[in-house]
């Protein structure tokens, strides 16, 4: 049975019950992770908009399907290191992205048990209080790991938003098919106001009205959403939301913006070990430019004047503002922007790019890294300097 997330507070108890169970008995290991009592309680936050994990024990698409296979294959490779314990409370989040991000994390444990290395999850350093998300070791080898979605904040916010506009919005009894777009400044208290105008607006709309119609919400004169209807549907009886997506007000992630968030996690790894810290973007664009900028410094363009010609001459350079500096971030060896795609039967981690730290305390060599579709950012030292290159 196919599910979105809308139909889910249309649904009664008994049929999504059903549809849960009918998941975990496909994979038994979630029945030490979700108990009775805990769907039970599921259920009965089905009106909450985001509750993305009713969702997914639910729903029977080819996309929940394969989430299930590739998280329980994970639960079982860890399994003897006491997976459920750690795991439990992270995958009863409901949230899309929390959810998500713990999800990387055990993605990347997983692989690196099922490589042959020991692994240990939440390792507790010494006289820190600090618990990185896993550490791998081997006979000559030792990395702690931090792996997270590093905007879950921010896509909260926007999850929160989408999901309360389509739940307010999402099918009208007016004839008009619309799209809504949204600036970082709209917040859930505005939707009620969004909403008046909006219906207020299509009240003024003539039956001769040339399409489209662009309707502002700016209740302080600066505009927070734009609304534009596109007409009217051909077959259906009602009118429906086609479309909600950020404004380029809800600017993509900048180095700075990156560097910032990256920093954040460095405190939660040791000082004198090899750290890797992984990065999912979710649902956030980042170009590997950007990536490259905050890591090793904003690139920028010097301009030369020739005074005996008046030419101009030009040179591009990277600031010394990036996030590896030779005295500072010295613990972090790499930096792995992680993306994740979903095939029709399996999930599959895709690696995207590992940056390395040229100034790390302890380099870590490629081959930890190496996998298909990766590609990684090499520190080759030639002479006295240091040269990065893609390899």
């Amino acid at each position: 049975m196919k599910l979105n997330i809308f139909d889910l507070k249309s649904a009664d108890e008994e049929t999504l019950f059903e549809l849960v169970w009918q998941t975990i008995k496909t994979f038994p290991i979630l029945k030490e992770i979700y108990d009775e009592a805990f769907i039970q309680s599921l259920i009965k936050n089905r009106f909450y908009f985001n509750n993305y994990l009713l969702w997914l024990l639910s729903s029977k698409e080819p996309y929940t399907v394969s989430s299930w296979t590739e998280i329980t294959r994970c639960l079982w490779i860890l399994h003897e290191c006491d997976v459920v314990t750690h795991f439990k409370d992270k995958l009863r989040s409901t949230d899309e992205h929390i959810f998500k991000s713990y999800q990387t994390e055990l993605d990347y444990a997983s692989y690196y048990k099922e490589r042959g290395f020991n692994v240990e999850l939440e390792p507790s350093l010494p006289n820190s209080g600090k618990n990185p998300e896993f550490v791998i070791a081997s006979d000559e080898l030792k990395v702690y790991f931090e792996a997270k979605n590093i905007f879950w904040e921010e896509m909260m916010k926007e999850r929160a938003l989408t999901t309360q506009i389509q739940g307010t919005l999402g099918k009208i009894d007016e004839l008009y098919v619309f799209s809504i777009f949204f600036s970082p400044e709209l917040s859930i208290g505005d939707i009620g106001s969004l909403r008046k105008l909006f219906f207020d607006s299509l009240k003024q709309l003539g039956a001769n009205q040339p399409f489209p119609v662009k309707i502002h919400y700016r209740p302080a004169g600066k505009v927070l959403a734009e609304i534009v209807v596109h007409g009217i549907p051909n077959k259906l009886s009602y009118g429906y939301l086609g479309g909600i997506q950020r404004s380029e007000a809800f600017a993509l992630p900048n180095s700075e913006w990156i560097r910032r968030k990256i920093s954040k996690k460095v405190p939660q790894l040791p000082e004198t070990e090899a750290d890797v810290i992984v990065i999912e973007p979710g649902d956030f664009g980042i170009s590997k430019d950007s990536m490259v900028d905050a890591l090793y410094g904003d690139e920028e363009v010097v301009f030369t004047k020739d005074s005996s010609t008046n030419d101009f001459s030009a040179k591009a350079h990277r600031k010394r503002n990036g996030f590896y500096q030779p005295n500072k971030n010295t613990r972090i060896s790499a930096i792995i922007f992680s993306d994740k795609k979903f095939r029709e039967n399996a999930a599959v981690i895709r690696w995207k790019s590992v940056f390395h730290n040229p100034f790390a305390k302890k380099p870590l060599d490629r081959s930890l890294f190496d996998d298909k579709n990766v590609e990684q950012f090499m520190p080759i030292e030639n002479g006295d300097s240091v040269k990065m290159t893609w390899c």
